[in-house]
């Protein structure tokens, strides 16, 4: 993994898991307990950022020399003609640029009802590059004044997230690429956000140790200020029903945290070693996933809801 970046898992389901290892990215079956290659990778390729969505159908990597590998996992085309090729993967290099690692890749439906797919790229080269999933063109770019380290679309597709080194995250309009609001507060760089699917609320994380809660309708400064318990916070997820926030540090410490109670309950999962990345099972947060980089304890560590029904689990 990359000292920094730390999105190297995503489940796409209850039972899928997708995450990053030497080659290639690896899928484990969570219920037949069963490993296998899903994407490999060409030689030298090294794996810097993963994304995946089920819905869509498609696996997306980052490369630390600006690539980007896009696997189609529907069955047949499905309307992109790419995907009939090569055994369904697409595989391009975004940057020329010395340092052109690939930091993020956030997978999208856009348009009416999600008919259409965007694959929005942040690169340390300065820009956000957006691709059509069913065509892999660049659909549009902009240039952002620092190295991006992160960005996502809002719910509504209208508004791209986007943070980087700088101590200011920005809100850009996903067409033009002008710069809406700029949101002031964090001490240090900043290298993770998310959108609550209700689309009124994000969430940035930052070098500085916290995590800091925006609200779309207030945004002269931060309505919450989370703290980490040890250090950077590196990645940020909420579930899908928006109904709790995962926050995960650089190593040691993830936090689970109840968005219901204004982020007022968490609960710390305290494991050793460096975080690769985390996610929850989509829909239903029936699972959730914490990947862990380290020589002797690396390892996919799940976690599951002791009761479905059940708002919040308790310590």
């Amino acid at each position: 993994m990359h000292f920094q970046l730390r999105n190297l898992v995503w489940a796409t389901s209850h039972r899928d898991v997708y995450f990053a290892i030497e080659g290639g990215v690896q899928h484990w079956d969570a219920v037949r307990r069963v490993s296998s290659r899903a994407l490999e990778l060409e030689r030298g390729v090294q794996v810097s950022t993963l994304a995946a969505r089920q819905d869509v159908g498609l696996l997306a990597a980052g490369g630390f020399a600006g690539e980007m590998v896009v696997k189609n996992l529907h069955t047949g085309a499905q309307g992109r003609p790419w995907a009939a090729r090569q055994g369904g993967v697409h595989s391009s290099r975004l940057s020329a640029d010395d340092d052109a690692i690939t930091n993020a890749i956030h997978i999208a439906p856009i348009g009416p009802g999600g008919a259409a797919t965007a694959l929005l790229a942040s690169n340390n080269d300065g820009l956000v590059r957006s691709f059509d999933a069913d065509s892999m063109k660049e659909a549009s770019k902009w240039r952002l004044p620092w190295a991006v380290n992160f960005s996502c679309l809002s719910p509504c597709a209208r508004t791209a997230l986007c943070v980087g080194d700088d101590t200011d995250a920005l809100l850009v309009d996903a067409r033009s690429g002008g710069v809406a609001a700029r949101l002031e507060g964090h001490l240090d760089y900043n290298f993770a956000a998310a959108w609550h699917p209700d689309g009124t609320q994000f969430v940035t994380g930052s070098q500085d140790r916290t995590c800091r809660v925006w609200d779309l309708r207030q945004l002269q400064r931060a309505r919450r200020v989370l703290a980490g318990r040890l250090g950077a916070v590196r990645s940020l997820r909420y579930s899908d029903d928006g109904a709790f926030l995962a926050m995960a540090e650089a190593a040691d410490f993830v936090s689970l945290l109840d968005v219901g109670a204004d982020y007022g309950r968490a609960q710390a999962l305290d494991f050793f070693g460096e975080v690769a990345g985390v996610s929850f099972s989509p829909n239903d947060a029936q699972s959730f996933f914490v990947g862990v980089a380290d020589l002797t304890y690396g390892s996919l560590l799940e976690f599951q809801r002791a009761d479905p029904q059940q708002r919040f689990i308790s310590l």
